[in-house]
Formats: structure tokens, sequence, C-alpha cells
């Protein structure tokens, strides 16, 4: 009774840790939803929801009635162009697309049911996007509380795992730390469609291999009765009884296996989770389904093998309508010079492990608390001895025969959680990156394009799991002294909790000091942003081009609606922009840094109408000035493009016309 008692308790405070966590998150970003304007990638993802959004209006008008959705509509969202960046690119042909989709299809099932309601919805496809943002971030120490639960870890483990969960601090690794989300921070919203999934990916991977092999021997059999009768809380008579049953046992017979089984309970979870991981974002969705590689190694037998290749199999069998055109039209993805060579590269093995032993992959900036816990669940998890923690489910009932009471359901861990081990040292190794191992690194199947400095993230992700084991392993011992465990978890939270949640809040404190000082600043020029938009669309809709709003590394730095450049947020509306490149993957991303806003001619080879610029800018000589405002002129650029006729009468400008030039492009 007394233990039923105790399971109880843990349970409520486990629950309690995860509902402070999650409503800390949501008060700590409460903010974040409330921007009126992004500054960093934020403005890139946004382009592409507003993107896929007037693509669901073009598929409405263009799709027959007699065609499904499915067959019509996702044919469209799945492959469309997107002309915002480096002259146009298809980018959900290569790109996650399933998050713009999903963002665009919610809102407009809002205002679908708003509208039967009878009332307008107040929020704006922008609004909405950033709530979707706000929630999956402060809901992901649920998404961590539920994976330590599917491996069995207890209770106050999984709790304390979820306090944990939002709290990495890297200096801008692009990990699974809250900066890379915020909006003081680098605004990797695509990451966090996947990051929710990718925990609960990993977690039933983990139960699809340990479960089901059916490889239990007598001796864990035995190990299992054991620990039964010297934890028996029913009296001296039972736990005799208990000691001769063990004794009559068959604790030394061989070692035996019964017969293979795979479960669609076991499969189907992890397939779906890891799926959904791929879905979110293509990057996180391979470390997902490279976690797979340590996870079966750690329970290595021929049945693993089989069981490897059936849910790598079913995953890339639900993704294939998108990776596979990919890999037979790969020639067309770019990978450009202009990157840094440390995203290819990553940061090899020296500079990797200085950064680990000195926190700064978990907890820079602050005392390694977290970076010591990882340690520690590292060796825990790969001790000789493992782990043993008896998860006990005791339940009186009456034989039919004798009329005694039994334990039932007693199920004991042996040394399960070396497969963490090994996932947190594989993706360690990863992150070596080809900077340690050269070529050797383009055997995976993949990685010739994937930004190698990314495995941060299944370094987090498997540190995440590392952290509570770690703690799980330090006061194992103290499974039986109910009051003792306590104690322990409360220190740890003490010691350990205040100086992680300080930092975390005082970096939220001041990203809601630039959000409102943003907010305050776009205020300012909204009506003159509103304006040079309104300008700009009617201009375009007389004769089509780019729009040059100048270049980071000139003038257009300081050319801003409030923190944001305009070169930045013109192209977030569709507004067709050069020389800001938030992915490089189009083969002109090269090309157009070359262009000098000097010579005429460079603004015929790439298309450039309109020229958006400060008041105080010093105009070129063929800047033509058809408009300005308080805080911006607007100049349209005398084109030698041929000039096309619609068929509505209206002249445009084409992107490609005919000619000669004594030049090479």
């Amino acid at each position: 009774m007394m233990t039923m008692r105790m399971k109880h308790f843990e349970k409520i405070v486990a629950i309690g840790m995860l509902v402070f966590a999650i409503g800390f998150n949501l008060w700590l970003y409460r903010l974040e939803p409330q921007a009126t304007i992004d500054p960093n990638d934020n403005a890139f993802q946004f382009a592409l929801v507003d993107r896929t959004n007037q693509i669901w209006d073009f598929a409405n008008k263009n799709c027959p009635k007699n065609l499904s959705f499915v067959i019509c509509h996702l044919s469209f969202l799945v492959d469309h162009w997107v002309p915002n960046w480096a002259e146009g690119y298809n980018l959900p042909f290569y790109y996650g697309h399933v998050p713009q989709i999903l963002i665009v299809g919610s809102w407009r099932m809002v205002q679908g049911l708003m509208s039967l309601m009878g009332q307008m919805s107040q929020m704006s496809l922008f609004q909405h996007y950033h709530w979707i943002i706000y929630l999956l971030l402060s809901l992901f120490p649920l998404s961590v509380f539920l994976a330590l639960r599917v491996v069995k870890l207890p209770w106050l483990a999984a709790g304390i795992g979820a306090l944990l969960a939002s709290h990495i601090s890297t200096d801008g690794l692009y990990g699974l730390d809250p900066p890379s989300f915020l909006w003081r921070g680098y605004g990797l919203s695509s990451q966090l469609f996947a990051m929710i999934w990718l925990p609960l990916g990993i977690a039933y991977s983990f139960r699809y291999f340990a479960e089901n092999s059916k490889h239990e021997t007598h001796e864990d059999s035995g190990r299992a009765r054991r620990l039964s009768c010297q934890n028996d809380v029913y009296g001296r008579a039972r736990r005799l009884s208990c000691q001769n049953d063990v004794m009559l046992g068959s604790e030394a017979t061989p070692a035996s296996v019964s017969n293979f089984d795979i479960r669609i309970s076991d499969l189907a979870p992890a397939a779906i989770f890891l799926t959904a991981t791929a879905m979110g974002h293509l990057g996180l969705g391979i470390i997902a389904m490279l976690s797979l590689v340590p996870l079966a190694i750690a329970r290595l037998t021929k049945q693993t093998v089989i069981k490897f290749l059936l849910l790598a199999g079913t995953v890339i069998f639900f993704l294939s309508y998108w990776i596979i055109p990919i890999f037979l039209n790969d020639n067309y993805h770019n990978i450009s010079f202009w990157d840094p060579p440390w995203k290819f590269n990553s940061y090899g093995a020296r500079e990797t492990i200085v950064r680990l032993l000195n926190g700064d992959l978990f907890d820079w900036g602050r005392t390694p608390w977290m970076t010591v816990l990882v340690i520690v669940g590292l060796i825990g998890a790969a001790w000789p001895k493992g782990i043993e923690l008896g998860i006990r489910n005791y339940e009186l009932r009456k034989d039919n025969k004798n009329n005694q009471r039994t334990s039932d359901s007693l199920f004991i861990i042996h040394n399960s959680y070396f497969a963490f081990a090994l996932l947190f040292l594989f993706f360690l190794l990863l992150y070596f990156g080809r900077t340690t191992w050269g070529p050797l690194v383009d055997l995976i199947p993949g990685m010739k394009e994937f930004h190698l400095s990314r495995f941060i993230v299944g370094v987090h992700a498997a540190g995440l799991f590392l952290a509570p084991i770690g703690i799980e392993w330090l006061y194992a011992k103290f499974h039986s002294r109910f009051p003792i465990k306590i104690i322990t978890i409360i220190t740890i939270i003490i010691v350990i909790g205040i100086p992680i949640y300080r930092q975390t809040i005082s970096y939220a404190t001041y990203n809601d000091t630039l959000i409102k000082q943003a907010n305050e600043n776009h205020a300012k020029v909204k009506a003159d942003e509103e304006e040079l938009f309104a300008a700009l669309r009617q201009a375009q809709g007389d004769a089509p081009g780019r729009v040059f709003a100048g270049r980071g590394g000139w003038w257009g730095k300081d050319f801003r609606v409030a923190e944001t450049p305009y070169y930045m947020n013109l192209s977030t509306y569709g507004i067709p922009t050069v020389l800001w490149l938030p992915e490089t993957w189009s083969p002109n991303s090269d090309v157009e840094q070359y262009f000098s806003e000097d010579q005429a001619k460079d603004y015929d080879l790439f298309g450039i109408r309109y020229v958006a610029a400060p008041p105080s800018q010093k105009p070129q000589l063929f800047w033509r000035r058809i408009k300005e405002a308080k805080t911006w002129k607007l100049y349209e650029i005398e084109s030698s493009v041929v000039s096309l006729q619609s068929s509505d009468n209206t002249k445009g400008v084409g992107y490609f016309t005919t000619g000669v030039r004594p030049a090479i492009v």
C-alpha cells in the first residue's frame, strides 16, 4: 500500500513539474505572438507561408471542380515557384512545405468558422503564424516528457526532463536552444515543426527495437523475481514463499529466444513520428532517421536488422513523393561558395570536445550544470551494470486455487539505456563533421549537401534523454527510501534549476524589451511602409520587374522599417527583390552577388525595374524618381528589355529576352 501511495505521489509531482514547465514558457514568451515585424529568418519563413496562401487562391481558381483537393490543390502547394529571391526558385520542391500548408490551412479554417458564426476574424495570417510558433516553443516540454515516459523512465525523472527541456544554452549554434527560435534570436521556426516530434520519434524507435524482440532470458526473469522478493511489502510469509519460488525457478536455464514478432502497434508510432519530423524539416528528419543506427546497434541481432529496414522503409515510403524527386532533380540544387565553410564542414573534433567540456554546447554563459547531468547520464547509461529500476504495479487478487495474494506486472530495466549513450556519441562524432572525417562523411547518403553543423540538434536531442537518465542513476540506490529520494530531487531542482532558469529569464526579458521597441518603431513608419507596398504593386501591375532596396554591406543595412532592412521586408510579402539570400539553393544565387548598382546593364541582366532607397541616398543617373514619402523614395529604371504585350493589353517587362552581349555570365 505504501508503495502504491508513493508512486501515486511521484506521478502527481511529475505532472506538476510538466505543467510548471509549459506554464513558465507560456508566460515567459507571451510577447512573441505580439511582434509586428521580423528581423531574422522568420522573414524568410513567413514569405513561404504568404506565397503558399497565394498559391492556395491560385489553385482555387484553376482546379477543376471534378478534381479532388489532393489531386489538384496539393500538386500546386507542394511544388510552386517562389519569385521572392535570387530570380526565383521552386523552393517547395526541395524544401519543407507541409508546415506552410498546415499554417495556411488552419488559418483559412479559422476564417471560415468565424464567417459561419457571422463574425470577422481579426487575426492576420502573420499573427496566426506567430501564435503557432509561440505554442510549439512553449509545448516542447510536453514532447520531452512523453518521450521519457515512452522509454519507461520513472515519473519524477520525466518531470525533471520537462523542466530542463527548454533551457539548453549555446552561442548561436542553431540547436534546440530557445535563442534559435525567439524574436531576438535566429527565427528558425521551420525547425520547430520538426523539433516537437523529434523526441517522440527517437523514443518510439527505441521502444520499437527494445520491445517485441522477445530476447528475455530466464536469468532476466529470475532477476526480476528476486527484486520483487526483496521489495515485497506483504510480509515475511510472502517473502519466504517468493524466495522459495525463485529457488525452484529456472534461473540457470540457458537463454531462450521466443519467436520473432513485429507488431503494428510498435512500428506505427515510430514511423508516424519519424515521418512527421522529416515533413516538418528535412534536415531534422535526416537526423531522426540516422538516430535509428545507434538505437538498432545497441540491440544488434538479425531480427533487429530486419526491424530497422522495415521501419526505415516505411518512413521513406511515406516521404517518397518528395524525397525521390529531390534526388532525381538534384542538379538544379546549388551549393553556394558564398556559404561559410563551417556550415558544411562543422567544427572538427578538437573544437567540439573543448566546447562540450567547457559547457558551451549545453550551458553557454552559465555554470555548466546541464552539461554535468548529460555526462553523468552518459556514464550511467554506459555503466556495465546498467540501471536497475523496479517499476512495480502491485495488484491484489485472489488465486482461484489457493486463495493467495500475488504480485503482478513486475518490470525491470537492466542496462536498457545503453542505446542513448550510443546515440549521444554517434551524433557527437557526426558533429565533428568533414573537418575531422573528410570525404568519409559522404559515404552517408545525403551528406554532400547537408549542413553538418546542424548535427548539434542530434547532440542536444540525445542530451535531453541523458540528463534525466543521469539524475535517475544518481538516486537509483535510494529507490526504496522515499523521503531521501524526494530530498535528492528537491536539492537537484534548487541547485541546478535556479541558475539555469535565471539565465533563461534574463535572455527573455531583453527579448521582450526588443519586441516592444520594434513594435513602437514599426508603428511610427507603418503608414509609409504600406504606401511603399501600394506604390510598388501598382507600378508592377503596369511594368513587372524586380526591386533593388540596397545590400546588407552598403546603404541597404540602414534602410529599415523598424529593425528590419527593407530588402528583407519587401521580399517577405511577395515583392521580388535582389541581393538578399535567405537561401542559396537557386543557381542564380552566386551570380547575383556581382551586381553593381552603378551599371545600368546589370539592372537589365537581373530584370530590376525599380529601386527603393532612403531619401538621403544619392540616385544613379539612370534612376527616375516616380514617388516618394517621408522615409523612402521610389525610382524606376529605364530598361532596354523587350516590352511584352499581355492578353489584357497591359504592358510588362519579361524576365528573359533575346540579343547579343559581349559578356559571359
